[in-house]
């Protein structure tokens, strides 16, 4: 007799792993899209435009998107249970028209003042970089449609437990990017806007043949009924608890276009404000008990290894100490004689001073931290 039980808990176990595969791909994929792009670009204006001009649909199509994946599922699954397939699928129809709409507002609002909404994502932006963003921006918005349609429609699947298909649906997306990064570079700019056009068409004509064997049917329909209005009740709450992510994703964007420099002036330990900005974090590791210190950029390196120097009164207090071990004085002055030292108590002090005396080494008799900052 078939253990059915135990057979659906391997595919679902299955299932989980090629999903888990999957979803690591396409991040790495989306790691390399990266990649490309700093290859092909660098810091470039042209890079800073395109990031904003990929941001501004991505963060405006997030609110709707929140709003699909908390409130479509439940309330597309209650209709089909209680009135059956044909009423879920008219549901899901006047979702996907009511917010084609919203969509198509905002396609019409960005092409009408595309200056200003750049200025708003981005004020830092110099005259040629903002020309840029908009030529970008004013190409690429049309892509929040396949935007909308990739989300609704993944959701929908995943009512049908189609859930491979939908972890899998990015992978052109990042692909069709990479190559078109490439072409740009040969080509114009202009390429970018219409890459990311074809690239979030892509994720929808993945899904399309799989939406077609649900028998999904597609209705004209903008009827308000119930279930559209229980849809709009939760989905103003998202909808404004999204909008305080956003905004915190506008003030990065808008600090960050103000940075000429790029990355590395934020780290610029030339600069005296963020050298002793940077001096006082590890100063208070130090006294927290830290050794050493995560560092993000290449500039902060020098800092963190000589501010990590053993200084040549707490490496001979540390020897004396260790020597005094045993002996029946326990007690003695330090070197510069403004502390007291003590055999039993700060033996594992002086431990420790001696072993990272061997990783950074000591300075020599009045020196200090300070003559090690040579960049």
């Amino acid at each position: 007799m078939i253990d059915r039980k135990n057979n659906g808990s391997k595919d679902l176990k299955f299932e989980l792993l090629i999903m888990t595969v999957i979803v690591i791909f396409v991040k790495l994929l989306g790691f390399c899209r990266e990649v490309v792009l700093a290859y092909c670009y660098g810091t470039s204006n042209i890079s800073d435009a395109y990031l904003i001009a990929y941001s501004i649909p991505t963060i405006l199509f997030t609110l709707i998107a929140k709003a699909i994946s908390t409130s479509y599922t439940p309330i597309f699954l209650k209709i089909e249970k209680e009135n059956g397939i044909k009423e879920s699928n008219i549901y899901t129809s006047k979702i996907c028209n009511i917010f084609l709409v919203i969509c198509i507002i905002l396609i019409i609002l960005v092409e009408i003042f595309p200056n200003q909404v750049v200025l708003v994502f981005a004020s830092g932006f110099d005259y040629e970089t903002t020309v840029i963003c908009v030529d970008i921006l004013r190409i690429g918005i049309f892509s929040i449609i396949f935007m909308l349609l990739t989300s609704l429609f993944s959701a929908y699947l995943q009512t049908k437990q189609k859930y491979i298909i939908c972890a899998i649906v990015s992978l052109p997306l990042n692909i069709i990017l990479i190559i078109l990064f490439f072409i740009s570079k040969k080509m114009s700019y202009h390429v970018l806007g219409y890459g990311l056009i074809m690239a979030f068409f892509s994720e929808f004509v993945l899904l399309l043949p799989f939406i077609c064997k649900t028998k999904f049917r597609y209705t004209l329909s903008f009827k308000y009924d119930l279930y559209i209005k229980d849809t709009i009740v939760k989905v103003l709450p998202v909808m404004v608890g999204s909008c305080a992510s956003q905004v915190n994703k506008l003030i990065d964007r808008t600090m960050a276009s103000t940075i000429s420099g790029g990355v590395s002036e934020v780290y610029d330990m030339n600069k005296e404000e963020i050298l002793n900005t940077f001096i006082k974090e590890v100063k208070i590791d130090k006294l927290n008990g830290f050794i050493g210190k995560t560092v993000i950029h290449p500039f902060q390196m020098n800092v963190v290894q000589a501010m990590n120097v053993i200084s040549y009164e707490d490496y001979m207090d540390a020897k004396s100490i260790l020597d005094g071990v045993g002996s029946k004085y326990s007690i003695s002055g330090s070197i510069n004689c403004e502390r007291m030292n003590e055999v039993n108590p700060h033996t594992k002090w002086a431990k420790k001073i001696m072993l990272l005396s061997d990783i950074y080494g000591v300075f020599n008799k009045g020196i200090s931290f300070n003559e090690l900052f040579r960049f």
